[in-house]
């Protein structure tokens, strides 16, 4: 009896230490893990501390999570939210505290006491999604009004809907009745949502989209309206809420008063053809489409949609890009971290500055590049920006390379079917 006894605890001992020693690698494997994951989000705060103070938020957008949130929005107006805040919030962070961090399901919340300048201390909260991206941002305390994902568009469905155009620089200037009366907005297919300029808005008819008494008022220019009546060609709102900007910037730059912008929500229910030569868009009913298109000889590449915006696959001397379509883009714009390599078969090479919606100005290099390719089409000595994309690529959904706007579409008629998942080129 005492030596079955002896043996049985011998051999609980052989494999009982080997369990204890995986036990405590992947314990300390997993707290490894878990300390790479705090100091990266830690990074991450410093990087928006850095923002707050250079009054900028392009270094951040890169760190964003697809469904990012502050001041009770989402996504891409979440990120407009966070680009206007902190240019107009003036204040400079003169220290920070962390006062606590937890585990969130496969994320992590840490909390912060930040000391500004003029505002004092706030508390602060981070919280990042399971790939350490930012998912939620709470500064201070921020009173909201939120606006509604999509609009109520009132409309009677037709097979095609022609509209025309003139040119303001290069923009498309549409007119729009607007409480009945006729102003100019621009068609900016790269706006997610109908934007109104706040610059010709009275101020009693506007609610706050974001208020801190803290911050001593709203972020200027950005609210929601609710419109008595919006009509485009036929696609109404009519007592729906909107996003207003400041788009005064615009106005200077082409000398004529801006009213908004048109943006996807108001036409997603069809296709858009762009007709610069005789200044029409034609708004395609997708059931139309097949019919439309026999009359013509086209060629057609293949897109995919990323959000509202287009991207197509284009080729510029063997190398492959991804390009976002924009018709609120004047010239093509190129991410400035290709520049070195397409520098070489650039043209007419200078800098220029580029006004944001900020209105703070910055320097761009800017040429003609000698050809770009898309399927079997060739646009040679394309007008080409060069600039940060960081907004455009914290989306998480697709990285693209660069937009391509009014050199391309304008080049022949063009349509962009986003039923069919194809930009096509009409001869």
């Amino acid at each position: 009896m005492f030596h079955e006894v002896k043996s049985t605890t011998i051999s609980n001992q052989r494999y009982s230490k080997p369990l204890i020693l995986m036990i405590l690698f992947f314990t300390t494997a997993y707290h490894v893990l878990l300390s790479q994951e705090i100091q990266k989000c830690r990074e991450i705060v410093d990087i928006t501390i850095q923002s707050i103070n250079t009054q900028s938020s392009n270094d951040l957008e890169k760190y964003l999570s697809p469904n990012f949130e502050i001041a009770g929005q989402k996504g891409s107006i979440a990120k407009i939210v966070l680009k206007q805040l902190f240019e107009q919030l003036g204040e400079t962070v003169t220290s920070k505290k962390e006062i606590g961090n937890k585990k969130n399901g496969n994320g992590l919340i840490f909390m912060y006491t930040i000391s500004y300048s003029k505002m004092g201390d706030k508390t602060a909260t981070f919280i990042f999604d399971e790939q350490n991206r930012l998912d939620k941002l709470e500064l201070f305390k921020i009173e909201v009004k939120t606006l509604k994902n999509d609009v109520d568009v009132d409309s009677e469905k037709v097979k095609v809907k022609e509209i025309p155009f003139r040119l303001i620089g290069k923009l498309i200037g549409v007119d729009v009745k607007l409480r009945g009366e006729k102003k100019l907005f621009i068609f900016d297919s790269g706006s997610p949502k109908v934007i109104l300029n706040s610059n010709h808005l009275e101020s009693k008819n506007k609610r706050t989209l974001s208020n801190s008494a803290s911050a001593t008022g709203s972020i200027s220019g950005m609210d929601i309206i609710q419109i008595d009546s919006l009509d485009f060609n036929g696609l109404q709102l009519v007592g729906q809420e909107v996003l207003t900007l400041d788009l005064s910037h615009i106005e200077k730059e082409h000398g004529v008063e801006i009213y908004g912008l048109i943006g996807f929500e108001l036409y997603k229910g069809y296709d858009v053809l762009y007709d610069y030569e005789n200044q029409i868009i034609l708004l395609i009913s997708p059931e139309y489409i097949e019919e439309y298109l026999t009359q013509y000889s086209t060629s057609a590449v293949e897109l995919v949609m990323d959000s509202h915006i287009p991207i197509v696959n284009g080729e510029v001397h063997g190398e492959t890009y991804q390009f976002g379509l924009d018709s609120g883009a004047e010239s093509n714009l190129f991410d400035d971290l290709h520049y070195k390599k397409i520098k070489a078969f650039l043209s007419e090479k200078v800098e220029d500055t580029l006004i944001g919606a900020s209105k703070k100005f910055k320097i761009i290099k800017k040429g003609k590049i000698e050809w770009i390719k898309i399927g079997d089409k060739k646009f040679r000595n394309s007008s080409t920006s060069f600039s940060e994309l960081d907004q455009l690529n914290s989306s998480g959904f697709r990285k693209i390379d660069g937009l391509l706007g009014y050199p391309i579409l304008s080049s022949q008629k063009t349509l962009v079917s986003y039923s069919t998942k194809q930009l096509i080129f009409i001869d």
